[in-house]
């Protein structure tokens, strides 16, 4: 069951509310996906937590103080980002591109709105509304907790260079939302983000906190907010949202995903406040995992890596992040353990190696600009020569692959409602005019080629939810689902009999035929632990597949099956006179 163990006795034992350590129960992890992932009833008496089943398959786990144990929502599979009702008898969560709310006792789940399958976080307002942030690049909009068509609440201010508004959290009232605005003249470090309020009612919006990732209000009239793995409370007045005296640490070692701004944590308006332990995920170790499990350190320093991407020759890495880029490109050697950075300040995503090795293609944003503001450039690998670009456009564009050839690039194009992504490919023979692959609606996503050129596999999301597909390149009949149901990131095989892919930290393989007909075999999952949550290059399969390159945290990341519970947070919070100053 979901056991309540006392925390040790400690000085504040003898302040009102106790503190007790959440076990999770058996054959079940917290989730590590780049969302907040737990929510609490305002009457602190429930707590939803995204758990992730021996299948990889991510469910909602209720607890409530009046049942004696945990138990699972029938119909929350692949759930993600739950929050409860102000009343604390529905769970909001997404899923499938959409927003759905269903009864915490148990209930069919009620479809509220279409989303673009990149949500940033929701919350539900005592004023009759759902906030959320429908895509990674847009501001906040609502819907009303009946259903119906969004409507946006805030935008990105151009002349702000803003980039995101997330995270929203409604203050009590109901007359302001909380939210993270993080700007192009930060990092991707969502620690440099501020924390802002706006009045729906009226448009107004308030800077409250500078440098933090996300933010709670607490009934002792604090400010909540995070930064660093640790959380902090200032004293707060959610009448003018206005902020006084001094942060105060309240709290370490939180679990925080620095490159999301997604900080494992939540209060309720009874004072309690629960928090999943851990600390900061920025930090990765470059392993080498073979079909045995066993694992091996890379040469490579740990650092605040997104994404990795192994050259042709599996001697060298792209990766990105690093210590002090957290967004740039990096290459480094395998072999000896040296780094080379190609990139400098730029906002750079889903790196793709030419077969020969020569040049990495990699999607950035322009900063400070509204049209064409996405591009692909490549650049040599050895970062002797300045970067060119490939294409551009004014929604968002990401490599996946080249042909075996070199002589044409697949990408993937946002479309302009962001309610659709489509397959592309640019010839980098002449013109280099973009030309559609894989179009229509839902959002396909990753194409790679087969070895031979054949066949593409790619990621669609047309069943309801994000699955691998494999069809004919460029063109022909025939297309078949190969992850059962879902998956991302697909990579071939050097041979062309295996695809990989892999379902929220878990790695699976499928062993297909591309001879004469193409037929695939049963998923069997290899490995587990993959530490970087949703970026779109986590692993990459040796040129002789024997062994996979990946991320590791530090801390063994993906195995979390503890929360923190603190029924007197607000309580100690506010008898405090350092936060009270």
């Amino acid at each position: 069951d979901w056991a309540l163990r006392r925390s040790p006795a400690t000085a504040d034992d003898a302040a009102p509310g106790a503190r007790w350590v959440l076990a999770i129960p058996d054959g079940l992890t917290l989730s590590s996906a780049e969302f907040p992932q737990l929510a609490l009833s305002q009457d602190g008496k429930s707590q939803v937590v995204v758990v992730v089943d021996q299948a990889s398959t991510p469910r909602l786990l209720v607890r409530r103080t009046d049942e004696f144990e945990p138990r699972l929502l029938p119909d929350s599979e692949r759930a993600t980002s739950p929050f409860l009702s102000p009343d604390g008898a529905w769970v909001a969560f997404f899923r499938d591109n959409a927003l759905l709310k269903i009864p915490i006792g148990g209930g069919p789940p009620i479809r509220l709105a279409s989303t673009s399958g990149q949500v940033r976080g929701g919350t539900w307002s005592r004023d009759g509304f759902i906030y959320f942030t429908p895509d990674t690049n847009v501001g906040l909009s609502r819907v009303a907790e009946s259903g119906g068509e969004p409507q946006p609440v805030t935008r990105l201010e151009e002349v702000r260079a803003e980039r995101t508004h997330r995270w929203p959290q409604a203050l009590p009232d109901g007359d302001a939302v909380l939210f993270t605005c993080d700007t192009e003249a930060s990092t991707e470090y969502y620690d440099d983000a501020r924390i802002e309020a706006v009045r729906p009612k009226t448009g107004e919006r308030k800077v409250l906190v500078e440098g933090s990732s996300q933010a709670w209000y607490s009934p002792s009239g604090h400010l909540i907010f995070a930064r660093g793995g640790s959380l902090y409370a200032i004293g707060f007045d959610t009448r003018t949202l206005v902020v006084h005296g001094s942060p105060v640490q309240v709290a370490q070692g939180v679990a925080t995903d620095v490159g999301a701004g997604a900080v494992q944590f939540a209060v309720a308006q009874s004072g309690a406040a629960v928090w999943t332990p851990g600390g900061t995920t920025a930090s990765y170790h470059l392993a080498w995992v073979d079909r045995n499990r066993a694992e091996t350190i890379a040469p490579i320093p740990p650092a605040p890596y997104n994404e990795l991407s192994l050259s042709p020759d599996g001697k060298r890495v792209a990766l990105v992040g690093g210590q002090g880029g957290v967004s740039d490109l990096w290459v480094a050697d395998l072999e000896r353990g040296g780094l080379t950075r190609l990139t400098f300040g730029e906002y750079v995503a889903s790196p793709v190696w030419t077969p020969d090795g020569s040049h990495i293609a990699y999607g950035t944003r322009v900063q400070g600009t509204k049209d064409n503001s996405w591009l692909i450039y490549w650049k040599s690998a050895d970062g002797s020569r300045e970067a060119e670009v490939l294409v551009q456009g004014q929604r968002s564009h990401t490599p996946s692959a080249f042909t075996p050839d070199g002589r044409t690039l697949i990408f993937d194009a946002l479309t302009a409602d962001a309610r659709a992504k489509d397959i592309w490919t640019v010839s980098l023979d002449g013109s280099r005019q973009p030309q559609p692959l894989v179009i229509g609606a839902f959002l396909k996503s990753n194409g790679v080629l087969s070895p031979d050129g054949r066949w593409l596999a790619y990621v669609s999301n047309e069943g309801g939810q994000e699955s691998v597909f494999v069809r004919p390149f460029p063109s022909g009949d025939g297309r078949w689902q190969i992850s059962t149901p879902r998956g991302v990131e697909p990579r071939w095989s050097r041979d062309g009999r295996e695809l990989f892919y892999r379902v929220d930290a878990a790695i699976y393989r499928v062993q297909v035929e591309t001879m004469k007909i193409f037929s695939a075999g049963k998923p069997e999952r290899l490995f587990d632990r993959v530490a970087s949550g949703n970026q779109a290059y986590t692993f990459s399969p040796t040129p002789d597949g024997s062994r996979f390159l990946t991320f590791r945290s530090p801390e063994g990341g993906g195995l979390q099956r503890t929360l923190n519970l603190d029924l007197g947070f607000a309580a100690r919070l506010k008898t405090n006179p350092l936060a009270n100053r």
